[in-house]
């Protein structure tokens, strides 16, 4: 139920909408790819594309009967496994563990990142990410803090997408994956390439460290695995279903799409 005011001569938007009741807005840039969250860090964030959104962005759903059965799909799967499991997890873990293992995780993606960085031939994002990785693993205790951020070395992810994207290669069509949610051929392809880059990494590193002092990789890996997944899905606000609208798949079509071309532009 948001209400959209008339765009301004500038290249900005305000959006106001009501969430629990209570009034919110959001300064939004346009861009070639349309109306875009200007400070976008995660894609939980509490925001409501306008429907100009459609006359402005020309998105690549080749897929669509798929990708309508996948997101109707991962909306029962969501509902009936995913939430109650995280309503139970987050009920006994406490947030600063729940950040703490996200960090973790945020930290072993500093490779991918690295490696990505390097291939971009970007050496300055590269080295903030090694510097990250270092600090973090080290100071930070395994990445459970993130030290590192405080020394003005903020988190700044890239993925194999994202160094497709950088060459030119096109988005692809958009893609809603079984289990894991929406994303675009050319990020999903990407995913594949960095889980295995840095499952390769991990493993090299994990076998001096973790499994150097008794922990079993066939213990240790599903247990990481598990949480990795479980923690992510608790750190996430969105849940489907929460625009209480009929055009739900358009809206979270635009907002995706239209996400991932602003991070390969960034």
């Amino acid at each position: 139920d948001g209400d959209i005011v008339t765009k301004p001569n500038e290249n900005f938007d305000v959006v106001h909408y009501k969430i629990n009741n209570e009034s919110k807005s959001h300064s939004t840039v346009q861009d070639n790819y349309g109306i875009i969250a200007n400070n976008m860090d995660y894609l939980d964030e509490e925001y409501i594309i306008s429907s100009k959104v459609f006359d402005l962005t020309s998105i690549n759903d080749s897929l669509e009967p798929f990708n309508r059965r996948m997101y109707a799909f991962n909306t029962e799967v969501d509902k009936y496994v995913y939430i109650p499991i995280v309503t139970v997890y987050t009920a006994f873990v406490p947030k600063p563990v729940r950040v703490g293992i996200n960090n973790f995780f945020v930290n072993l993606g500093e490779i991918t990142t690295t490696v990505n960085s390097i291939l971009q031939l970007n050496p300055g994002k590269a080295l903030n990410s090694i510097g990250r990785f270092a600090i973090n693993s080290t100071v930070g205790i395994g990445g459970i803090f993130d030290v590192a951020k405080h020394a003005g070395l903020n988190n700044d992810p890239e993925t194999f997408g994202e160094t497709l994207g950088v060459y030119g290669v096109d988005a692809g069509s958009y893609l809603v994956v079984p289990f894991t949610g929406p994303t675009t051929v050319r990020d999903g392809a990407g995913m594949i390439v960095d889980g295995y880059v840095s499952g390769e990494i991990q493993g090299k590193i994990f076998k001096s460290t973790i499994y150097e002092i008794g922990i079993e990789k066939n213990v240790f890996f599903p247990t990481k695995t598990t949480a990795q997944g479980l923690n992510a899905r608790a750190m996430v606000k969105f849940k489907y279903g929460d625009m209480n609208s009929p055009f739900e798949y358009d809206l979270a079509r635009a907002f995706i799409y239209n996400y991932r071309q602003l991070q390969v532009g960034k």
